[in-house]
Parts: structure tokens; sequence; C-alpha cells
């Protein structure tokens, strides 16, 4: 994670793992905002990591989320006016993607 930090943001992070672990968001970054959850609702950490997706981000080899485990999450937040663009166009690209 603090490596990731260091290469997508471009600085050192001033958190211990148990910091971040105890929070719920860690989020930086301008017009591309990168948030990192440790807590998400819908979903258990293992179903997760189970059904990871890799790739890279800023030349970064990383996991991200299953389109799935998004969509649940997105559900399950109770912030459905904020959420539901993102929902509608998760939704779509599971569409287009037939999932």
């Amino acid at each position: 994670m603090r490596h990731a930090v260091q290469q997508w943001g471009g600085f050192e992070p001033k958190f211990t793992a148990e910091e971040f672990i105890s929070g719920d968001i860690f989020s930086f970054g301008g017009l591309l905002r990168v948030e990192v959850h440790s807590k998400v609702p819908g979903v258990s950490w293992e179903q997760v990591a189970r059904r990871r997706v890799e790739g890279s981000f800023q030349g970064v080899a990383t996991h991200f989320a299953s389109l799935d485990d998004l969509i649940a999450m997105k559900e399950a937040s109770g912030r459905r006016e904020k959420d539901l663009p993102d929902l509608r166009r998760l939704r779509r690209l599971r569409e287009k993607l037939g999932s």
C-alpha cells in the first residue's frame, strides 16, 4: 500500500498499517481521485479479495474490486442520491461486458 501511494500520489504516506485499517477511506488526488476503502458495505473483505481483478494504475500493478462487488458496495452504501449515477454507469458497463 505504501509503495502504491508513493507511486500514485507522489508522496510518502504518514500512517501505520494499523491506522489505515482502523480508518474508513484514504483518498488523494485531484481530477483523478484515488479512494482506498478499508471497510465497505455489501461485501466481505474475503469476497472482494477472492473476486479481485488484476490491473495497473499509473504504471503500478494493483488489484481492484470486481464489477459485481462494486455494484454491491454502491447498492449497500445507503447514499442513494450520491451513488445512483455511479450505479447506473456500473450496471450499463456490466450489460455491455455481458457479465
